[in-house]
């Protein structure tokens, strides 16, 4: 498999955000995400639970797959 991925997970965190117009205090609420582990990910730090990872993304109505890889900007 020689295809390049790209991680797009710190930038979809931010834009979905934005977009729905939430902040992170609601985003830490209604996951239990701490925010420090929220602005890790937002600075670009890999997840290393995945099981945070999917709340985040059940909760932002994405799949987990979208929200890691895909450029959801566009």
């Amino acid at each position: 498999m020689s295809e390049t991925i790209k991680f797009y997970f710190s930038e979809n965190i931010d834009h979905i955000i934005r977009l729905k117009k939430l902040t992170y205090m609601d985003v830490k609420n209604e996951t239990g995400i701490p925010t420090a582990t929220l602005a890790d990910w937002r600075t670009g730090r890999i997840p290393r639970d995945l099981v945070k990872v999917k709340k985040l993304s059940l909760y932002l109505n994405t799949t987990l797959d979208d929200l890691l890889f895909s450029d959801l900007k566009k």
